[in-house]
């Protein structure tokens, strides 16, 4: 099926010479595999969308296999964990487990895709203080917080929900968000709860990070929902949850609720 999710083939190998040998070994000719040598001579895809995308006649598991192991190879680590002190006020439970885990000495990784150069640069020519200010002076600065509180805010609500599934049309949920109506539908409970979060995040914008704001922020963005399934405002306490696929496939699966409250301390910290 055309639609249907496939999850990746697991490489066993640990470099990219072994993949190139396995290749040779298997009858095929590792030198019409060259191009996937280069981590960046596409955009980023899930394997979902790679292999549809492969050379006609290359075998789709080795062109991934070169493709994120040489990905791999070009990481750039960002500023480590360790680098920075620990909040004072964690318990001391949290912070010993922090400095006893193994994952604690690790550094953040990322890869630096032409996509992320676009977007950086996005980002300075149209959030950077001087074009703020440079927006500020050409409509005033009443007219520009109006204009983000009545249409930036209602337009990122309605659109993360509908990515996340809600099932309205954007008339309807910009009817509910104007008139201030009560949500009627699941979808439309998820665009209220958006909203919810858009204000209380411009109201607590003043407020240290911490793992206090990140339950507050919850908190506002899920009292809409149904709380049985939500709980809002507080960690989890149960495993019971796994993102899966048409067949029932884990894709995903969550930390553990126990180390939550660490994990968000590290990015807290970092």
């Amino acid at each position: 099926m055309s639609g249907k999710y496939l999850s990746p083939p697991v490489c066993p190998f640990d470099s990219i010479s072994d993949v190139l040998f396995e290749i040779g070994c298997q009858g095929d000719d590792p030198n019409k595999y060259t191009d996937y040598l280069n981590p960046f001579i596409d955009e980023y895809h899930s394997f979902n969308e790679f292999r549809r995308r492969v050379k006609p006649g290359l075998d789709v598991k080795f062109c991934w296999w070169l493709m994120r192991l040489s990905r791999d190879n070009s990481l750039i680590d960002l500023t480590p964990l360790e680098d920075k002190p620990l909040p004072s006020d964690l318990p001391d439970a949290v912070n010993q487990a922090l400095l006893q885990s193994p994952d604690f000495i690790k550094n953040c990784q990322f890869n630096n895709l032409h996509e992320f150069s676009r977007i950086l640069s996005q980002i300075d020519r149209y959030t950077t203080h001087n074009s703020m200010l440079g927006i500020l002076e050409q409509i005033g600065e009443n007219a520009h917080f109006v204009h983000l509180t009545n249409t930036l805010i209602d337009d990122e609500a309605i659109s993360s929900s509908q990515l996340e599934g809600a099932a309205t049309t954007t008339i309807l949920a910009k009817e509910m968000l104007r008139k201030k109506r009560k949500p009627r539908t699941d979808g439309e409970r998820m665009i209220a709860g958006n909203f919810d979060l858009m204000q209380a995040a411009w109201s607590l914008k003043g407020n240290s990070f911490s793992i206090r704001l990140i339950k507050e922020l919850h908190k506002a963005g899920t009292q809409t929902l149904d709380q049985g399934k939500y709980t809002s405002g507080t960690f989890r306490t149960t495993d019971d949850i796994a993102v899966v696929n048409s067949d029932d496939e884990i894709v995903h699966q969550p930390p553990k609720h126990d180390v939550i409250d660490r994990l968000l301390s590290r990015v807290v910290n970092w």
